[in-house]
């Protein structure tokens, strides 16, 4: 007995082969020379694969970096160098994020970088392969001099690692700058002078050509130098002329200050050297082309000053000049202060203070005592700059 074949469902069956583009004949061409076979199942895909979680940190601390995005560079070595702890323990990379991670902190936290730049010394003296030894050296140098307490910083250590990393392609500008500086600085107050012009040099050097704008830096760095040209006892009338020069570009980097409790340490600092300078300068010298450089071009020191005459009409009825004090007749061989001082309705001096001393406070009190005595004999111009935060500068030199 022939089978029943339910008309509904043929028809189903043929729509779904003519959508598959065969009829009745096609399908049976295609059973003939055995063409159609059953589909097989889609092979399963490869899973993807997983990165470990210190390779997606680190991944996520270059990106970081290449942002300029200095908080998430620092999560992000966090993140890479606990990770490599946890996953790989003593590896050649958990050296490098321990590395990376104490670069990322030290310059703000250096207590906290030696952990990780230990560490770091740690794996790379067990075997471990660092890219950069001397780059170690230097952030761990540097970690223990910020982080030891004073009088028992070894600024030696530091030098020398500067010296061992010059040229590392992985060294930042940045960084360089701070290092040199702490350098600079500290050669300055052990009065190793040369030293102190030195690394002040490296110093200015970056800035010029990495950091344009950080002025702060390279008016230190001027401020440096200048100071180690113009102290040493042996001085020549050459160095007294670069310290000139190295003052007043420094000062040249400054705007007009808002007020005398406001005004900027360093820009104070190159005025009172400055002056001190000068009054070097024309001891040891009376050539007109010599003095001519002591001109100085650095505009208003105060915002008063913007906009004032050249001369504020200022005549004197009373200005003694300050006494060279005995007490440092002994100790200083020169020196400069730059005061400041008002002009009250009275026409007395009024409120006087010391802006900056160089290079001590010995003659502080012998130039405000003179200055309380002062008195003029008109009232000045009505100009805020001829009234208020008036400066004056005083110089004493030693005859030899």
């Amino acid at each position: 007995m022939a089978a029943h074949l339910d008309k509904k469902a043929l028809g189903a069956m043929m729509t779904r082969l003519a959508a598959a583009g065969l009829g009745l004949g096609g399908l049976a061409g295609a059973w003939a020379q055995g063409v159609v076979e059953p589909t097989p199942a889609a092979a399963p895909a490869e899973p993807a694969a997983v990165l470990p979680l210190y390779e997606i940190e680190a991944r996520r601390y270059e990106d970081a970096l290449a942002r300029g995005d200095a908080k998430a560079a620092e999560l992000h070595a966090y993140g890479a160098w606990r990770s490599a702890e946890s996953e790989l323990g003593d590896n050649r990379r958990t050296a490098e994020y321990a590395l990376s991670y104490g670069r990322e902190v030290v310059l703000t936290d250096a207590t906290l970088a030696l952990g990780p730049l230990r560490r770091a010394e740690e794996l790379a003296g067990a075997g471990y392969a660092l890219s950069s030894r001397p780059l170690l050296a230097l952030y761990l140098a540097y970690a223990e001099y910020s982080a030891a307490g004073e009088g028992e910083r070894d600024i030696a250590t530091l030098r020398e690692a500067l010296y061992a990393a010059e040229g590392d392609p992985r060294k930042r500008a940045a960084d360089d700058i701070v290092m040199w500086m702490e350098v600079a600085r500290a050669d300055l107050a052990d009065e190793q002078f040369e030293e102190a012009n030195y690394a002040a040099g490296k110093v200015e050097s970056a800035v010029i050509v990495f950091a344009p704008d950080n002025e702060k830096s390279l008016a230190e760095a001027l401020f440096i130098r200048g100071v180690s040209s113009i102290a040493p006892e042996k001085r020549t009338l050459e160095d007294a002329q670069n310290a000139i020069e190295y003052f007043q570009n420094g000062e040249r980097l400054f705007p007009p200050q808002q007020s005398v409790e406001t005004f900027d340490p360093v820009l104070a600092s190159l005025i009172g050297w400055n002056t001190a300078a000068s009054a070097v300068i024309r001891k040891m010298s009376d050539d007109p082309s010599v003095l001519a450089l002591l001109r100085n071009d650095h505009g208003p020191l105060f915002e008063s000053d913007v906009g004032k005459p050249e001369s504020c009409g200022v005549d004197w009825d009373n200005r003694p000049a300050p006494k060279f004090p005995q007490s440092a007749l002994q100790k200083e061989t020169f020196g400069a202060v730059v005061a400041v001082f008002d002009i009250a309705d009275d026409l007395s001096v009024q409120n006087p203070r010391i802006l900056t001393a160089a290079p001590s406070d010995a003659f502080d009190d012998a130039v405000l005592k003179a200055m309380r005595s002062w008195r003029v004999k008109q009232p000045p111009l009505d100009h805020p700059g001829c009234r208020t935060n008036i400066t004056t500068q005083f110089s004493f030199v030693v005859d030899e």
